[in-house]
């Protein structure tokens, strides 16, 4: 809901700051809210949502889905999305992803991060997800 600078070249995990949520297999944790947990670990899940960054016609924009164990070790991450920016209004990106069953078997929570290559900070506008048990 609050526009957020993002620093050129630097993926940033996406701090959710509104979350309503009716699940018995995904928890967030209000006192980090960047952290999506699995209560399956491995579970499978469709992510569908957008993000909006202010209109700029340079670089490209891209958000990812990072996967981590539960020691805190990084799985990888997949590219949620890539666009070139524009100017003169928002650019606003859609994007669908399934991870199916225990294709990360050891995934116990993800991040969803977001980077571009402005060269200058770049506002996030907001970036809405859903997520689904597949």
């Amino acid at each position: 809901t609050t526009d957020t600078a993002i620093t050129t070249g630097t993926d940033t995990a996406v701090e959710f700051e509104t979350i309503a949520y009716s699940s018995p297999v995904f928890s967030i944790d209000l006192a980090d809210a960047t952290k999506i947990k699995l209560i399956f670990v491995g579970q499978g899940f469709q992510i569908v949502g957008r993000v909006a960054w202010e209109g700029n016609a340079t670089g490209y924009r891209n958000a990812k889905l990072e996967g981590f164990t539960q020691a805190d070790v990084s799985l990888g991450s997949v590219v949620l999305n890539s666009h070139q920016g524009f100017s003169g209004a928002d650019n606003v990106f859609p994007f669908c992803y399934l991870v199916p069953q225990n294709a990360l078997p050891t995934m116990s929570y993800f991040t969803i991060t977001v980077g571009h290559t402005r060269g200058a900070n770049l506002n996030l506008l907001f970036f809405d997800i859903g997520i689904f048990v597949v």
